[in-house]
């Protein structure tokens, strides 16, 4: 249901844009074909997958504005072949811009098995100390689609981590990791642990850090059964 409301508008936009298209359309674009790739439109990994194959021939193949939705949609839906060839590019890559794209690419496989070999890549030694407060970024966005996983590899690893940080790290530990990780643990283990790690005085951001992660919590809660029952209904169709 979801690909049939988009795809009018994302076939209407096509792939490339136009000599005189605004940021806005572009981004639009990005957007619908991204979510249309993530929610399984056969067209849309195709085509997908096909410029991915161009680009390993020819990084200029995609723009670099076009990468990180091309090449997440290809690692969403990728086997272990597509993730090492796009692992490979990023270990080669001496542009610290775009290995960091790679990277995060990386982190939005879908597959399980794959998903444990981007966490222990964003935890190698691959990463450059230069890069190293990457890090972090990479284990958050494995919380897209392993929330559990990420939850662990930052728990485990929250030392290291946040090692590049350490003015802001009680913040990021307080405030952003429950908004960041509030599927990969029940909330009130999560808020244990952070608190545990954090100086008294941080209370008031661990608050609002809580506060955020049972909002989203609750609208999960409330949304996802309200939209189960519009997709069953006789109307939705």
């Amino acid at each position: 249901m979801a690909r049939a409301i988009v795809k009018p508008m994302a076939d209407r936009l096509g792939w490339d844009a136009g000599a005189d298209e605004t940021p806005d359309v572009q981004e639009l674009r990005r957007t619908l074909l991204g979510d249309l790739g993530a929610w399984g439109d056969a067209q849309v990994i195709a085509e997908a997958r096909r410029r991915f194959t161009a680009f390993q021939a020819d990084p200029s193949a995609i723009r670099a504005d076009d990468q990180a939705f091309i090449l997440g949609i290809v690692m969403r839906n990728g086997d272990a072949a597509a993730f090492e060839a796009l692992h490979a590019i990023a270990k080669a890559s001496h542009d610290d811009t775009a290995q960091r794209r790679y990277y995060r690419a990386l982190m939005r496989v879908r597959d399980p098995e794959l998903a444990q070999r981007a966490a222990q890549v964003a935890l190698s030694d691959e990463i450059s100390p230069q890069a190293a407060n990457t890090r972090i970024n990479l284990v958050m966005g494995l919380a897209d689609e392993h929330a559990p996983l990420a939850w662990a590899t930052f728990r485990d690893n929250a030392d290291v981590l946040l090692a590049t940080n350490p003015k802001y790290a009680p913040l990021i530990t307080s405030q952003y990791v429950p908004e960041a990780m509030w599927e990969g643990a029940p909330l009130d283990q999560l808020e244990a642990w952070i608190r545990s790690r954090v100086p008294a005085e941080m209370a008031p951001n661990v608050a609002r850090g809580m506060e955020a992660a049972r909002g989203r919590q609750a609208d999960k809660e409330l949304l996802v059964p309200a939209a189960d029952a519009y997709v069953s209904s006789p109307h939705a169709g």
